[in-house]
C-alpha cells in the first residue's frame, strides 16, 4: 500500500512537471511570435523614412524589447496610423508624450501626483 502511494505521488509530480514545462515552451513560442511581428511592424514604420518614424521605431524597440500581447496590439494600431499618415508618428514618441506630461496640471509639484516625482513618458498611444 505504501509503495502504491509513493508511486502515485511520483507520477503526479512527474505529470505536473511535464505540464509546467510544456506551458513554459508554449509561452516562449508565443513570445517569439510577438517579437517577430513587432520587428516586422517596426521595419514598416521605419520604412516611411522620416525622422519621427525612425525615432519612434528606435524608442519602441528600446522600451519594449519583448512586447506583451497588449503592447503588440498597441503597436499594430500605431503602425496603421503611421501607414495612413507618416507625420503622425511624432505624436507617439517619448518627446511628444513628455511635453504632454510636463504641460499637465497633474504634473505640478503642488499636486498629489507631482509629489511622487517626475513622470517619464514611454512611446505609444
Amino acid at each position: 500500500m505504501g509503495r502504491v502511494v509513493i508511486v502515485g505521488v511520483f507520477v503526479f509530480f512527474l505529470a505536473l512537471s511535464l505540464m509546467s514545462y510544456l506551458s513554459y515552451e508554449r509561452a516562449q513560442d508565443r513570445q517569439a511570435l510577438r517579437n517577430t511581428e513587432q520587428g516586422q511592424l517596426l521595419v514598416e514604420i521605419e520604412g516611411a523614412n522620416t525622422p519621427s518614424t525612425s525615432k519612434l521605431a528606435e524608442e519602441w524597440q528600446r522600451f519594449y524589447p519583448a512586447p506583451s500581447a497588449e503592447q503588440l496590439s498597441e503597436l499594430r494600431i500605431i503602425a496603421q496610423k503611421v501607414r495612413n499618415d507618416p507625420a503622425s508618428a511624432e505624436q507617439f514618441t517619448t518627446e511628444y508624450k513628455q511635453k504632454e506630461i510636463d504641460g499637465s496640471p497633474l504634473a505640478n509639484a503642488d499636486t498629489l501626483f507631482g509629489k511622487f516625482g517626475d513622470f517619464k513618458a514611454k512611446p505609444g498611444l
